[in-house]
């Protein structure tokens, strides 16, 4: 669902004319090239029929990475005391195959449907989509994924400890993320523009670095997004350093709080857990804004 266009500089004579130029910003300290103001229909397909929900898109281009990365909005026109729903998607091979086959232990596509799901669902949020070139394999590369997963599976096959993905990462002597989470949180800090948000990851780095970059994160919620594929498998390839996934009895976007037992995200439970309450109505453990 990436959208992403060749930079290209020409020389001409001729007037020329464009409807979304490219802008130059600074967020962050960082150089951005961004193309905004983009309104795009996505369709979701629900049991009832399908429906349309008109995104706005913008894309930012780091020139020095050359990371590309588009940003999907919904309802951030909306006051700005009402939380959004945001996500850092990342690119994976896995999403290059087709509905009938799926890298063991991965669901990275059905997140992320399930994240424009959600967003679409409560009305506001973000997503930032990085491609997989730049992203797989924690920033080393889609091969990183392929020899984790044969590591795994080998061991899955002889009864041996099946390693977790930074296990096997390590093994390789892929030590690090070296993913920008840094970049895409600015890039989302600046769409966001203030307003509060719940973070849809159960990666505390991601978490962290959205915080440094500005964005008001709620702190003590987030958002689990549990698949249909989200089994024992998942389980088995592991993800260490994560926080430990819920146990749900059916897929969907999940609100997590240390304080609260784990509740599906619709708009009533928003409601009730999210927005700002009347001050005689003030729960005591309500998740509170972290600078």
């Amino acid at each position: 669902m990436h959208m992403s266009e060749l930079l290209q500089t020409v020389e001409t004579d001729a007037p020329t004319i464009e409807r979304f130029p490219w802008e130059h910003i600074e967020i962050n300290g960082e150089n951005f090239l961004v193309k905004q103001g983009i309104t795009v229909p996505v369709q979701l397909h629900t049991r009832e029929g399908t429906e349309i929900h008109e995104f706005s898109y913008a894309e930012y281009h780091h020139p020095e990475t050359n990371i590309q990365i588009g940003v999907w909005s919904l309802g951030l026109d909306r006051p700005k005391d009402l939380p959004a729903i945001v996500r850092a998607d990342y690119g994976c091979p896995c999403m290059t195959f087709g509905s009938h086959f799926t890298l063991p232990g991965h669901d990275c596509a059905k997140q992320r449907e399930l994240a424009f799901e959600t967003i679409a669902q409560i009305g506001i949020g973000a997503i930032a989509t990085v491609s997989e070139q730049t992203a797989a394999g924690n920033g080393h590369g889609s091969h990183a994924v392929m020899e984790q997963l044969d590591i795994q599976w080998e061991a899955m096959k002889s009864g041996a400890h099946v390693p977790s993905l930074q296990e096997a990462h390590s093994e390789l002597g892929y030590f690090d993320d070296k993913r920008r989470h840094d970049i895409v949180a600015s890039v989302l800090a600046h769409s966001l523009d203030g307003r509060p948000a719940v973070d849809a990851t159960a990666n505390k780095n991601k978490i962290q670095q959205h915080k440094d970059a500005g964005i008001r994160v709620l702190d003590d919620v987030r958002i689990d997004l549990i698949t249909d594929q989200t089994q024992s498998m998942k389980d088995l390839l592991r993800r260490d350093g994560y926080h430990k996934s819920i146990s749900a009895t059916q897929p969907g976007a999940y609100l997590v709080s240390s304080t609260l037992p784990p509740v599906l995200l619709t708009p009533e439970t928003y409601r009730t857990h999210l927005l700002p309450q009347p001050l005689s109505h003030q729960p005591s453990r309500r998740p509170q804004l972290v600078n």
